[in-house]
């Protein structure tokens, strides 16, 4: 007999997980026990797909969990990309929900990182994580025609898909990078 195997398979620590770490990533959900409950679902049945939006968080909290203390999942250090497999694809929707979780959590070493999913090595875009100098709030963002003034700290999304775009962070560093299907992720 075949077997299912399902993402949250590979992770054999997952138990290991304390339920605290999991549940920093919640916003409405705090009940330990079901956490728990939910954690322990995952490791006896990976190929699980989340039915329920409380399941789908659920879910996401537990990769967010696992990608910080191993970011190999998604991020290929030796070519400086991010890479999203066919099953991470289909089971974490929406796919612009996933890239922008992904870029929240790693550490980018580098200012520019593109994104593709794996299935038929499709560009999705591209994150920016410039390192700015200066204590600042907010920074003005230029992208070709478009322009807005972004909080630092947080992560956006920019559903920009030109494949040629030139970024320019307060008038002072300017970069080049690419769109895709997703579009821009600034991490800032």
């Amino acid at each position: 007999m075949s077997k299912l195997s399902g993402v949250f398979e590979s992770f054999l620590d997952l138990d290991k997980i304390p339920v605290t770490d999991i549940v920093r990533w919640l916003k409405s959900i705090k009940d330990t026990n079901a956490i728990e409950n939910a954690i322990a679902n995952r490791i006896i049945y990976p190929q699980t797909i989340p039915v329920t939006k409380i399941d789908l968080e659920i879910d996401f909290a537990i990769l967010k969990e696992l990608l910080l203390r191993n970011p190999a999942i998604f991020y290929d250090s030796k070519n400086n990309r991010i890479v999203i497999s066919e099953q991470y694809e289909q089971i974490f929707n929406p796919l612009s929900r996933l890239v922008t979780l992904i870029c929240d959590v790693i550490n980018l070493p580098a200012q520019v990182v593109n994104i593709y999913a794996a299935r038929g090595n499709r560009l999705l875009g591209s994150v920016i994580a410039p390192k700015i100098s200066g204590n600042f709030s907010e920074v003005l963002i230029e992208l070709n025609n478009y322009s807005k003034i972004l909080e630092v700290g947080k992560t956006y999304l920019l559903p920009i898909k030109e494949k040629q775009i030139s970024v320019c962070l307060n008038k002072q560093l300017t970069l080049n990078l690419v769109g895709g299907d997703i579009g821009v992720i600034i991490k800032l």
